[in-house]
């Protein structure tokens, strides 16, 4: 299983194609997209970044449990954290979202 980062989600899918439609399922599609209103014959373009995580970045690469506390942390004064791999372990549907940025 890859990890993919498109834009601020890191999708976890079997490759570039399923993790772009992850990420537009889980952005309901192009709505989130801020476009400006266009003045006749403007143009404009829209980028979606996407990287593939490197085996090194999955297995060292951490991320919060939550944004705002949850059952995990709710007794400390930080987050607990996970690598990526450590997410993949605990899914077993695929593609998924494992984190998006806070």
């Amino acid at each position: 299983m890859n990890v993919y980062k498109v834009n601020e989600y890191w999708i976890a899918a079997k490759d570039t194609d399923a993790a772009f439609g992850q990420y537009l399922e889980e952005t309901d599609s192009l709505e989130t997209m801020i476009v400006d209103d266009l003045a006749e014959g403007e143009e404009t373009e829209i980028t979606v970044s996407i990287k593939r995580l490197t085996t090194k970045e999955i297995e060292t690469q951490t991320v919060p449990c939550c944004e705002d506390g949850c059952d995990r942390c709710e007794d400390l004064n930080d987050h607990l954290y996970d690598t990526y791999q450590e997410l993949l372990t605990q899914r077993t549907d695929f593609p998924c979202v494992l984190a998006k940025e806070i």
